[in-house]
């Protein structure tokens, strides 16, 4: 059930002065630019009673249908694949982007696949016609998107792309498109996103090494946190390190909402007071 309406953004008791003050004395010092940065992206938000929340969580565990239910319609479908999916922010912007991957990022995954090492994507083709029966399952559809869509996407590699809202999300639920996408900004217009801006992150596991510099700015640049975990393996190792990962960066006291995924799915009322009990003592 959604209920946005219980977090609003509200800067009536707010003194920001010093916030901004700190602001210009940073713009002086090149070297804190990045604070600065976040400060004033903070500010603007602020300003504009916005706010960005970030969905967590592991592959498969349910990140994209949260977000559906709490938009109110099932609006996006993504790939649940670690080798292919995207970063996917849902605001009220006047349209939809699409950032796509460069050259570079697909060849680093390519090399780190295959051990071979090519300065362009299609280098790699030969390769993978001969071993793409052969490797783990996880690479295939990137494999397979580089083999028959590389020639269609090959010139706007790196580039960022206004698109149709529909087009772009039937996009990054294709395994054969996504493979070329770093981040997609779908425009929707509704109660949520009015007050909101939602970023449905790759999950913990992605392979994708931008991914990992991407995921630490959206977690320094979070006003709340959502994690979404399956109910059959909820708070594993990867969760934990993770979740100690986010409190580096953002501290022991910032709010995060833990939503356990498919409880409809236990067997009994027992269970799910175990898991329920388990991760409250996490």
């Amino acid at each position: 059930e959604s209920r946005h309406n219980e977090f609003t953004v509200n800067n009536e008791d707010m003194n920001l002065s010093p916030f901004r003050t700190l602001s210009q004395t940073l713009e002086a010092s090149p070297r804190y630019k990045d604070y600065q940065r976040l400060i004033d992206d903070k500010l603007e938000r602020i300003d504009s009673n916005k706010a960005n929340i970030s969905v967590f969580g592991g592959f498969s565990a349910g990140k994209t249908t949260f977000i559906n239910a709490l938009l109110g319609d099932k609006y996006l479908t993504t790939s649940p694949n670690p080798t292919t999916a995207t970063i996917t922010e849902i605001n009220n912007e006047a349209s939809s982007t699409v950032v796509y991957k460069d050259e570079a990022d697909l060849t680093e995954t390519l090399a780190a696949i295959s051990g071979e090492s090519h300065d362009r994507a299609d280098g790699y083709k030969k390769w993978i016609r001969k071993n793409i029966k052969q490797v783990d399952e996880t690479y295939k559809p990137l494999l397979a998107g580089i083999l028959e869509n590389y020639e269609e996407y090959k010139e706007v590699l790196g580039q960022t792309v206004e698109i149709d809202t529909n087009t772009l999300i039937e996009k990054i639920s294709s395994d054969q498109d996504s493979t070329f996408i770093h981040k997609a900004n779908v425009s929707l217009d509704t109660d949520v996103t009015e007050s909101y801006t939602l970023v449905d992150s790759p999950g913990i596991n992605s392979i994708n090494a931008r991914h990992t510099s991407e995921t630490r700015d959206i977690i320094t640049e979070s006003d709340m946190i959502i994690y979404v975990s399956y109910y059959n393996h909820v708070f594993s190792r990867s969760d934990e390190t993770f979740l100690q990962y986010i409190q580096s960066l953002k501290g022991k006291d910032f709010p995060i909402i833990f939503i356990i995924n498919a409880v409809d799915l236990m067997k009994s009322e027992a269970d799910k007071d175990k898991v329920l009990d388990y991760m409250r003592n996490a």
